[in-house]
């Protein structure tokens, strides 16, 4: 059981609130009542959200359209490279009408430009307006720049006439005034080449005084060629001495060596290069010489047998024999010709 207490109530309880913490609790309460409502942001969160699903729309790229192809005829068919001797009809409804004898090549076919190239004759275009391709038209001395017109190009060998029934295009040529025309319906304009100014003709050149003949070089002697076959024999070079006691033989046959040339290329010829024909001239040429007409008519029988021309053989050794009288080479000769084999160790 609690003790009684003791003494007045009051002395027992909590201290009561004073005046200044009413007031603080009083000024808390008014700030509370004037102070503004907390701002709503949801609305501008939604009104946000709403501009950025407008902008992502309004920047999402467009489809681009596809570009054309290039031109094609009325009934898909692909252009031709020329175009000549007929009407064209084209697939964006454009039209070519080609004069007999006319023609037009097809430059480039491509989805932004056509570009055709008149070559001769007269063609009429008629160019449908707002199409996808520019019309390009050269035609030698001027180029027609078209969109959408009926005009008329006609190319012949003294120039190039340009005319207009619809519309209007470009002529751009060097020979032309300013070099560019723009014409409307119902004009025309033509460029011509400019006449080729006659520039006489240049004088003829001088004829060049011909140089002097060069002075033939001396021909060599008769003794500076015996001396060049000597030392070509030397050197064990046959041919060259051949050559050059023929030489010696054709530029001086009157010449006293002459007979010994002959004598030593008769034995070249049938001992070394294998011409047993051509030794036996060179030993009858050489046989003219009293002092080797003996030795010379015994080698041209072996010569003339080593040809295989036996029958001139037999009669040079007859004739040798004759000539000789009694001789030792009398006697080879006879038993030569005795021999049925014709041997040729007869001979020596």
């Amino acid at each position: 059981m609690s003790p009684p207490i003791k003494g007045p109530l009051e002395q027992h309880l909590e201290p009561a609130v004073d005046d200044a913490r009413l007031q603080k609790v009083a000024q808390r309460l008014k700030a509370a009542r004037t102070a503004p409502a907390p701002r709503r942001l949801w609305p501008y969160a939604v009104a946000a959200a709403a501009l950025i699903a407008v902008a992502v729309v309004w920047l999402k790229p467009a489809p681009v359209a596809p570009l054309p192809g290039p031109l094609a005829l009325a009934d898909d068919g692909a252009l031709p490279e020329v175009l000549e001797g007929r009407s064209w009809h084209f697939a964006d409804d454009s039209t070519l009408t080609l004069e007999d004898g006319a023609a037009v090549q097809v430059v480039a076919n491509q989805p932004s430009q056509l570009t055709l190239l008149v070559r001769r004759g007269k063609g009429r275009f008629h160019v449908t307006p707002g199409g996808p391709r520019k019309w390009v038209v050269e035609a030698g001395l001027v180029s027609v720049e078209v969109v959408g017109t009926l005009f008329t190009v006609d190319r012949q060998s003294d120039g190039v006439c340009v005319s207009v029934e619809r519309g209007s295009v470009i002529v751009r040529g060097d020979h032309l005034p300013d070099r560019l025309v723009r014409l409307d319906a119902g004009k025309s304009t033509c460029a011509r080449p400019e006449p080729v100014a006659d520039v006489p003709a240049p004088s003829p050149a001088p004829e060049p005084t011909p140089a002097p003949a060069p002075l033939p070089a001396p021909k060599p002697t008769a003794d500076a060629l015996l001396a060049a076959a000597d030392r070509a024999r030397a050197a064990g070079n046959d041919t060259l001495a051949a050559q050059q006691l023929a030489k010696l033989l054709e530029d001086w046959p009157g010449d006293a060596s002459a007979p010994s040339a002959a004598f030593t290329l008769g034995r070249l010829e049938l001992e070394r290069l294998q011409r047993p024909a051509d030794a036996a001239r060179h030993f009858t040429l050489a046989a003219r010489s009293p002092a080797l007409a003996g030795d010379a008519r015994l080698r041209q029988v072996e010569a003339l047998a080593a040809a295989g021309n036996l029958a001139a053989a037999e009669a040079a050794a007859r004739a040798a024999i004759e000539a000789e009288g009694n001789s030792t080479r009398t006697a080879r000769l006879q038993r030569w010709l005795a021999d049925p084999q014709h041997a040729a160790s007869w001979l020596h």
